[in-house]
């Protein structure tokens, strides 16, 4: 079982480390960011694999998160047939989406794998989260990447999950 084989370690880069244990996630170097004015319980929304029919969306939160990050300005239209090949080619990565109804909330990408010859498997780091500003400090981020975690700890090579924080 995973979460026998490997403890919490720290890292050489500025990023939090998420190891697979049983229903907890353990980040280094900062707490983790429950929400904080609306119950988790009380969400309305749904978390999933995003697919083919999420890509504009996708795109935008993807651009947003340029602007909103780095004041960089990207072509939405460039950044799609980027997320089309993730999208397509599962060995890119996992795309994840979260939705109300039929509007999307905000998004979250597993890419890239990192192996670790100290510890014998992969980390997968977490990029690219966004979430619409009106839907912040609500809990979907948290559930991207519960949803990220989930998906990641299938993975029979699966150590944890890194994420860059900015």
């Amino acid at each position: 079982m995973l979460a026998q084989r490997f403890e919490p370690t720290t890292t050489q880069f500025k990023a939090v480390t998420i190891h697979m244990k049983d229903r907890l996630l353990k980040r280094q170097g900062c707490r983790m960011n429950t929400p904080s004015n609306k119950n988790i319980h009380d969400k309305t929304w749904t978390t999933r694999i995003a697919g083919a029919k999420d890509l504009d969306a996708l795109a935008r939160f993807s651009a947003s998160t340029a602007r909103e990050s780095e004041g960089v300005e990207i072509d939405p239209s460039f950044i799609r047939d980027g997320l089309a090949k993730v999208i397509e080619n599962p060995d890119l990565g996992c795309m994840f989406i979260a939705e109300e109804g039929d509007t999307p909330l905000g998004s979250g990408l597993l890419n890239g794998r990192e192996f670790t010859e100290w510890r014998n498997g992969i980390f997968y780091w977490v990029t690219g989260m966004y979430v619409i500003p009106e839907y912040r400090r609500r809990g979907v981020r948290f559930d991207l990447y519960r949803a990220a975690y989930g998906w990641a700890k299938a993975q029979p090579d699966a150590l944890g999950l890194r994420a860059y924080v900015h």
